[in-house]
Order: C-alpha cells, then structure tokens, then sequence
C-alpha cells in the first residue's frame, strides 16, 4: 500500500500540474470562442454583445484569475457547461465515453486474437516461417499509420466489396473496420513484445529445472514461462488501453464514429475551451487510474514485490 500511496501522491501533482498547462496553452491558441458562439448564419453581432458575452464567461480576465475560477468549480466536480450546446462538459463527455471504450476493447480484442498466438508460434518455433513471418508482419504493421490503413480497409471492404459501412455508429458492423484499424496497428507492436519475452522465459533457471524434473511442457509454459511473461505485457496492455481512449482521434474523425475523439476535433474547431479541458483532464485521470491498478497487479504476478514486501515488514 506504501507504493501506491506514494504512486496517488505522484499522480495527483503531475494531475494538478497538467491542468495548468492544458488550461494555459488552450486559452493561448488563436480564435474567439465568443465570436464563435455568437455566429449565427449572417446575423449581424455588435461588440457590445461579444463584449457582454465574454464578460458572462469571465474570459476579459486575466489568465491566472480565469484558471482560479475553473480550479475552483473543478474541485466542486464541475468543469463548466460547453459553450456551443451549453450543457455540463461532464455529461458531454460521459455521454460519448461508452461509445470511445467499445471501440476500444474491441480494437484490444483484435489485437489479442492476432499477436498472442502469433507471438507465442514465433517463440516457440523460433527461426522457423512462422517465426520470419511474424517478424515481418511486426516491421510492416509498425511502419504503416493508422489512417493509412483506415483508407485502404475502406477502399477494400466498404467501397470494392461492399461489405462494412464506413460511417457512424449503429449495428456491430460499423464497429468493424474501426477496430481492424486500430488492433493491427497496434498487434504489430506486442506479437514483437510476446515473442520476447518468451523467448527470455525459455532461458530462465527456474524453467531449465522444471524440464529436468519431467514437468510437462505445456504446465512449464503455462504456469511458467507466460506467467513471468505477462508483467510487462501487462505495462504495456495499461499504456494501449490509455491510448486507446485518449488515441482514436484519428480513426473516430475518419469513420465519422461518434465517440469522444471526435468530439474533443468538434471542440477544437469551435474553439469550445471547456470541453477541450475537460477531455485533457478526463483522459488524464483515466491514464491514472489504470497505472494504479497496473501496479496493484504486480504485487499478485511478481513473487519478488511481495517477499521484498515482507522483509519490509
């Protein structure tokens, strides 16, 4: 418990650290979110308004005086309504965060069924095809951009079969094409990392003794070799999911997915500053929480944290 006290504490400096940034650098960006707000077709605005307006919003204040006001409402749980729909940034973003994490664990469910077994064959037949096979799929998938190969699966599947849509958001077939984007782009990355460390489990002492007591293989790679191997798939799997959700930016605003990368993109172009906050702060903190119980698992699948714990005590 002393490494994850330690660890909130870490967070939540770098937490407070990261919303004076974000708040510093979105308000210094180029754009008037009271002319944007007050932008109504050809309807003429006077200055009184914009200034009557921008007065309403405090943002005639200075910079410091304007992040007080948010620190203030953001320890009250409020981070202010949106300025173009005018309803709480959190419900906006709560809104759209189910459909963000479906694509999500969708894109990791993809990503499991393509690099464990690709990268346990690699290890296991090390210098064989399959093994030249995975680590050319690992140098390809790593060199090619995600939009990249959005286009190409939309050309293949959407436009030359007809088979996937590629627009919006409605049955599971939309979920389709988004999520090959993401998982094999992502796949490239741990079919190298599985392969590894596995292939660094093979070598360890403690398995060496196993097959020499006549353990049966398939116990040793199990209840051995993949469990010493998780700790750092485990690392990285909590950094992916992180970046899955803070990530899909790009591939949300390519297949029109209605999730919350494209409405922080929506924001941007409005210049709606309480909902890019909020989405910075929100990711953040989802980051946080995952690196916590990223940590809590190690105490379960690493022996040396827990006797390291119990000389402590």
């Amino acid at each position: 418990m002393e490494r994850i006290g330690q660890r909130f504490l870490e967070f939540a400096l770098f937490f407070l650290i990261l919303s004076f940034v974000s708040f510093l650098f979105i308000q210094l960006t180029p754009g008037d979110p009271v002319r944007q707000m007050l932008r109504v077709d050809e309807v003429a605005v006077t200055q009184e308004q914009i200034e009557s307006l921008r007065n309403e919003l405090k943002l005639d204040e200075p910079l410091h005086v304007q992040y007080w006001y948010w620190l203030k409402r953001f320890f009250a749980f409020d981070l202010g309504n949106s300025y173009m729909t005018n309803r709480p940034v959190v419900e906006e973003l709560l809104t759209k965060f189910p459909t963000t994490l479906e694509l999500a664990l969708t894109s990791l469910l993809v990503m499991l069924m393509i690099s464990i077994p690709l990268g346990t064959l690699a290890a296991v037949y090390k210098g064989k095809w399959i093994d030249h096979i995975s680590r050319l799929f690992a140098l390809i998938g790593s060199s090619i951009p995600s939009f990249w190969l959005g286009i190409v699966l939309i050309y293949i599947f959407a436009v030359h079969l007809n088979i996937f849509p590629t627009i919006g958001k409605g049955t599971w077939k939309h979920l389709v094409l988004p999520s090959l984007t993401l998982g094999i782009a992502m796949s490239a990355v741990y079919v190298r990392m599985i392969r590894s460390s596995l292939l660094e489990g093979f070598q360890k002492e403690y398995v060496k003794a196993a097959r020499s007591r006549g353990i049966a293989e398939t116990r040793i790679f199990f209840f051995h070799v993949f469990r010493s191997a998780l700790i750092p798939l485990i690392t990285l799997f909590g950094m992916s999911l992180g970046s899955l959700i803070g990530g899909t930016v790009i591939v949300e605003v390519l297949f029109s997915y209605p999730g919350i990368g494209k409405l922080v993109v929506d924001a941007i172009m409005r210049r709606d500053y309480p909902i890019i906050q909020g989405y910075v702060l929100f990711i953040s903190l989802l980051v946080i929480v995952i690196n916590i119980l990223i940590d809590m698992s190690y105490l379960y699948l690493n022996p040396e944290i827990r006797l390291k714990k119990g000389e402590r005590k």
